[in-house]
């Protein structure tokens, strides 16, 4: 390694570990109602009673936060659901966030809406969920609706960055993957993809509570990145990934609460009843974050362990190694994780 790169290795590793340790929240995710007009296989939120919508004025006290208004580390806010555009006032939350980096993630039912609204608030970035060819799509999601993707994709493609998230799980295969792969490709828009995990908000099917081998079946010869290529690691436990995205990655619930993360069942407290500030800086908060971050191993979520596993790399290519392990606190061995 020239001492040129060497340097450059050394400020992004220092840049992150500040950002870690510094409690500068990197993205924050609203889960703004559990409406989904979807009946989706591997997901329940639609099940849920009663219906509950986060008030405009909790995400307007979150965006205005003092530690969602870094500068170094400008926050990335997220706008989901169930289905967003269900929200009854999902056109309060946008004019109040309209000038932030966000992302607006839909399942585009609601296409005509879904289009109107893209336009109307410049939304610069767009996931929509795609799942395969459009019979397993319909499957799974328990409504055809690859022609209203299809239109969406269509009309806005050139308008903004749209993205196609292909979820792995039990009722979807390979074949299904390329597909995605393949459209998007065509389409000259971005993919990503999520591997389904026991993620508490949504109530997920037992077939994802048994922790099923999602990725069975899937040629994953030239694959690089290692969220993919670890996950069977992972699942059969003969990797233990250490924890650290709760540090700079936060969400909210339908009814305000802030969970310590996406899997277990830690609430660190209620938007209705104390600020984000007041609750992140917390004592309480601190406590958990300072017991769990760097021990816990127990999901393979994909809102935390690419995160995870981009910290490990970043600090691992700045620092030595036995300096790395002293950071995070882990006796694992980090280059081999990143091989």
């Amino acid at each position: 390694m020239g001492l040129i790169s060497y340097f450059r290795n050394l400020k992004n590793a220092l840049y992150y570990y500040n950002m870690a340790r510094g409690r500068h929240l990197r993205v924050f995710m609203f889960y703004s109602t559990n409406r989904c007009n979807c009946r989706c296989l591997h997901c329940n939120i639609w099940r849920k009673e009663p219906k509950v919508d986060l008030s405009p004025d909790i995400v307007e006290s979150v965006v205005n936060a003092e530690c969602t208004n870094s500068r170094l580390y400008p926050t990335v806010f997220g706008l989901e659901g169930g289905e967003f555009l269900l929200h009854p006032k999902h056109r309060e939350i946008l004019e109040i966030i309209k000038d932030r980096d966000y992302l607006l993630l839909s399942n585009a039912v609601l296409d005509d809406l879904l289009i109107d609204t893209v336009r109307e608030f410049n939304v610069q970035n767009l996931h929509i969920s795609l799942d395969g060819y459009r019979e397993t799509h319909a499957r799974i999601r328990g409504l055809d609706i690859f022609r209203k993707i299809d239109h969406v994709v269509n009309e806005l493609r050139k308008e903004t960055t749209i993205t196609l998230v292909y979820t792995f799980t039990p009722y979807n295969s390979y074949k299904d993957f390329l597909f995605v792969k393949n459209y998007t490709k065509k389409m000259g828009v971005n993919m990503s993809y999520s591997i389904f995990d026991d993620i508490d908000l949504f109530d997920v099917s037992k077939a994802l509570e048994e922790r099923a081998n999602v990725l069975e079946g899937y040629d994953l010869a030239g694959v690089t990145d290692p969220y993919l290529l670890h996950y069977q690691d992972w699942l059969c436990g003969r990797i233990a990934v250490p924890c650290y995205s709760p540090l700079y990655r936060l969400i909210c619930y339908p009814n305000g609460d802030v969970p310590f993360c996406h899997h277990k069942k830690i609430i660190l407290g209620n938007l209705y009843e104390k600020s984000l500030d007041e609750i992140w800086h917390s004592k309480r908060t601190k406590e958990i974050q300072k017991r769990v971050t760097g021990s816990c191993n127990d999901c393979w979520i994909c809102y935390h362990r690419p995160a995870d596993l981009f910290y490990i790399r970043v600090l691992s290519e700045g620092f030595p190694e036995f300096i790395t392990k002293k950071l995070l606190r882990t006796r694992m061995d980090t280059k081999k994780l990143l091989d």
